[in-house]
């Protein structure tokens, strides 16, 4: 599974109560493993969350109908986007 590198799997690094993506700041590099970038020709678009090791959940906001065949990438354990 692709979590298995993180010990432990999917448990933040931060208390719930200081959450810095409720507050707008930024996170420790690499402490949110399972938060992806969906991007097009290395661009930032979205964000998703892994919830197996195929499979992203993300908004359907973030793709419009006529576009969905394009080749967009997941970059997974990227920080400075």
């Amino acid at each position: 599974r692709f979590c298995l590198e993180y010990n432990p799997c999917s448990v933040s690094t931060y208390p719930l109560d200081e959450s810095p993506l409720a507050s707008g700041t930024e996170v420790r590099p690499h402490s949110l493993p399972w938060h992806v970038s969906i991007q097009y020709e290395e661009q930032h678009l979205c964000s998703g969350t892994l919830i197996d090791d195929q499979h992203v959940l993300t908004a359907a906001s973030c793709f419009q109908s006529n576009l969905i065949h394009i080749p967009y990438s997941v970059a997974i354990d990227a920080h400075y986007l």
